[in-house]
């Protein structure tokens, strides 16, 4: 694992992350958040997995932030909706899988502009994972299936000003290992 193309690329993000106030004296811009494109089985969570263990921060998905969001709901919550968005927005490294892999709520949209915003004044990095696409790389120059019709324009504009977007080009690794497994 260790030779492996993905741990080499961690390394890199690690790297460009931890001494981002070094980079920045010498002159290189460096970005606080990366957006992480590509299908689905490419290893874009295994990579941001990686960097994110390397840095002690935490990885969640949408679909957990939006749980941990409604518990505060329950009558037997101990923290309200303002405290979870604050630790997330509090976390020294962040990322967030499955962006745009449903229509986000009003509420979601609010809650991941908020955790950006606070991210942004306190310099603290992030990654945000997506099998969407950019309207940028869209051949149609836009359809439903583009990363900018599931978040909204106040994160899009944070994002456009502190992040760098990789994209990972390759096959679903998931599916051929599962189909040679089944031939096999």
């Amino acid at each position: 694992m260790k030779d492996s193309k993905s741990f080499k690329r961690a390394k890199e993000l690690k790297e460009m992350l931890c001494n981002f106030e070094n980079y920045k004296a010498n002159g290189v811009r460096i970005p606080r958040g990366l957006l992480l494109y590509g299908e689905a089985g490419v290893g874009k969570t295994m990579l941001a997995s990686i960097v994110t263990r390397e840095l002690c921060g935490k990885i969640y998905s949408m679909y957990e932030i939006s749980a941990m969001i409604r518990d505060t709901y329950t009558a037997k919550a101990k923290k309200s909706e303002l405290d979870i968005v604050y630790e997330l927005a509090s976390i020294p490294f962040l990322a967030i899988d499955e962006m745009g892999r449903s229509a986000g709520s009003n509420s979601e949209m609010n809650w991941l502009s908020f955790i950006l915003d606070k991210r942004h004044t306190r310099k603290l990095p992030f990654i945000l994972i997506s099998n969407r696409h950019l309207m940028r790389n869209c051949k149609n120059r836009g359809c439903p299936d583009c990363f900018e019709n599931f978040i909204g324009n106040d994160c899009l504009s944070r994002l456009y000003e502190d992040s760098a977007v990789i994209t990972i080009d390759a096959k679903d690794n998931r599916r051929f290992k599962y189909i040679k497994e089944v031939i096999e």
